[in-house]
């Protein structure tokens, strides 16, 4: 074997081969292409950078089509605004970014998040813009003080490498479902308080595309093994009361207790048990079924006893802050659990399982 001539640094650069680099999605006008072309030279060392007429739109589909499937294979998305069209407004007339510029620009914001989305225009011919985004930073240059393109893009792509070099790729979304049942003839349960501080906790990372938060209130008994298959959640969050004998209280066809047993529960999670990642039972006395699912699941969360409302709201708000800022299940827990004990400490808090080493 050759291994004791190889240079130093060649593990290293090997390693650097193979990293992936981001890929970002650059639209524009017809005629700000030379402008999307001097971003894809400035960047072309950080990222591989595809513009909006290199093979993107495919022949004998649609355009709209074409536009969300593409959505779906980038990590970035930068686009050029110029007064390319004319508005006329109240009788005044002023230069407007393209329709369809705006409308991929709004693509990208909604699906890949706003931390993920530039937006460059000339300084010198600022464009006018519809009124909802009047208030977001774009990223300026000036061709009128720089006869060369690429100088002038020079700052406004020094900024965004920036921003690249921040996020780095986007990771594969993840699901989490909650799950709601409060039957009208048990005692209310504020899960409307702990469903909000999980929505907040995970805002950013719903922006920015790495996070689906799904919802499912007033479940029913029969309906449970649909919600669980048409979701397939990485996380499962199951807010309940729970029965004396050991099961959930979900809700019958006319609103009132349907028991599940725990043994039945845990059958309706095993058709998941390859995609779902971590299982949250935010109900008392769960730690023995959360022992039991841990044979399946990776990660699994109980109460080891009573736990109150507020108690259970702060540990998740906790928990999915911690997955919120990209934090493993492990550390998530901890930081829950911390929470927890700041106004809790004469609760006993939840436990985790795992499966993993």
């Amino acid at each position: 074997m050759l291994r004791g001539n190889l240079p130093a640094n060649y593990s290293y650069a090997i390693e650097q081969m193979t990293i992936q680099k981001p890929r970002v999605f650059i639209g524009s006008s017809s005629e700000g292409l030379d402008v999307a072309r001097a971003i894809q030279h400035q960047l072309a060392d950080a990222a591989e950078v595809v513009l909006w007429n290199e093979g993107v739109f495919s022949l004998s589909h649609g355009y709209l089509e074409t536009l969300v499937d593409t959505v779906k294979q980038f990590d970035y998305g930068i686009f050029v605004l110029r007064s390319d069209d004319t508005l006329v407004s109240r009788g005044a007339e002023t230069g407007t970014t393209r329709g369809n510029v705006l409308f991929e620009l709004g693509l990208f914001y909604g699906h890949v998040g706003r931390s993920r989305t530039f937006a460059v225009f000339d300084a010198s011919a600022k464009p006018d813009v519809i009124s909802d985004l009047h208030g977001v930073t774009f990223a300026a240059y000036r061709s009128a003080d720089q006869g060369n393109l690429l100088t002038a893009v020079g700052p406004a792509c020094f900024t965004i490498r920036q921003e690249l070099q921040n996020w780095g790729q986007r990771k594969a979304a993840r699901k989490v479902l909650v799950l709601c049942a409060n039957p009208i003839d048990e005692n209310r349960l504020r899960m409307d308080c702990e469903v909000r501080r999980i929505t907040r906790a995970l805002e950013s990372a719903r922006r920015s595309g790495e996070i689906v938060l799904e919802q499912e209130w007033a479940v029913q008994a029969h309906d449970l093994d649909r919600l669980l298959l048409l979701h397939h959640p990485e996380i499962l969050h199951l807010s309940c009361s729970g029965t004396e004998t050991g099961g959930f209280l979900f809700e019958s066809s006319d609103g009132t207790t349907k028991a599940v047993s725990y043994d039945l529960f845990h059958a309706l999670l095993r058709p998941l048990a390859k995609k779902l990642e971590c299982v949250l039972f935010s109900c008392c006395e769960t730690d023995g079924l959360a022992e039991r699912v841990s044979a399946d699941v990776p990660f699994t969360i109980g109460a080891t006893g009573i736990i109150s409302d507020a108690g259970a709201t702060v540990f998740t708000s906790g928990f999915y802050t911690a997955i919120g800022n990209s934090s493993d299940y492990r550390t998530a827990y901890d930081n829950g659990v911390a929470k927890f004990n700041i106004d809790h400490s004469d609760e006993e808090p939840p436990k985790m399982f795992s499966n993993i080493a």
